[in-house]
C-alpha cells in the first residue's frame, strides 16, 4: 500500500487515520529466518514517511525472540522504531503456536518450555530461545514495551505528527492509554 500513491490518496480521502503494518523485526536476518522477504529494513523509514505524508498513523507489529537475536535486539529495536517515526507498536514474543511448523521444530528440538496454552499469547516465553535465556527474552520484551510507551518517547512521537491535528489527537489518546497500561502492568 505504501508504494501505491493512488491507493494511499484514496485511503486518505476515505478518512483512513491509521494502518497496522507487520514490520516484524529491525533485523534483516530475523526477517529472513521468518521467510518475510518482502520486509526490507532499509525501506522502513520511507514507508512510514509516506503514510505520514497522507495523514495516516502507523502501528507496527514487532516480534522478538528469533534464533539469531541476542539481548542487543531490544535497544536496537527501540532506537530504530524511534528513528523511523513509528507511532504505535504492538510488541510480541515469538511464539510456537500448536499446529505450526515452528511448533513442530521447537518440539522436536526439545525447546518447548510449557504446554500451558494460556501462556501462548505472544506475551510469555514458551520455548527456549537460542541466544538468550527465557528470562532475558521476557525481561527484554517487557523493557521494550515500557521504554517505547514512556513519557519522553511519547512526547517525541506527538511532536512528529503535530502538523496533522487529527493524527496528533488520535496519537495522544492511544499513546497515553498504552502508557498507563504499561505502568499498571509493571506494578503487578
Amino acid at each position: 500500500m505504501a508504494y501505491d500513491s493512488e491507493l494511499l490518496g484514496l485511503a486518505q480521502q476515505s478518512g483512513c487515520k491509521g494502518v497496522f503494518v507487520g514490520i516484524e523485526s529491525v533485523s534483516q536476518s530475523s526477517l529472513q529466518e521468518a521467510n518475510k522477504y518482502q520486509n526490507q529494513v532499509a525501506r522502513y523509514r520511507g514507508v512510514i514517511s509516506t503514510f505520514h505524508k497522507h495523514g495516516i498513523l502507523v502501528e507496527a507489529g514487532m516480534v522478538t525472540g528469533f534464533d539469531n537475536e541476542d539481548t542487543s535486539i531490544f535497544p536496537q529495536t527501540f532506537e530504530m522504531l524511534r528513528d523511523i517515526g513509528v507511532d504505535l507498536v504492538s510488541f510480541k514474543i515469538l511464539t510456537p503456536y500448536p499446529g505450526t511448523e515452528f511448533f513442530k521444530e521447537m518440539e522436536q528440538a526439545g525447546r518447548i518450555l510449557t504446554y500451558n496454552w494460556e501462556l501462548y499469547d505472544g506475551e510469555h516465553v514458551t520455548y527456549q530461545p537460542a541466544r538468550m535465556t527465557p528470562e532475558e527474552l521476557q525481561a527484554g520484551h517487557d523493557w521494550l514495551r515500557r521504554k517505547f510507551y514512556s513519557t519522553s518517547p511519547i512526547l517525541r512521537r506527538l511532536f512528529n505528527v503535530a502538523k496533522h491535528p487529527l493524527m496528533l489527537l488520535f496519537s495522544a489518546v492511544v499513546n497515553t492509554a498504552f502508557h498507563f497500561i504499561e505502568w499498571s502492568d509493571s506494578k503487578r
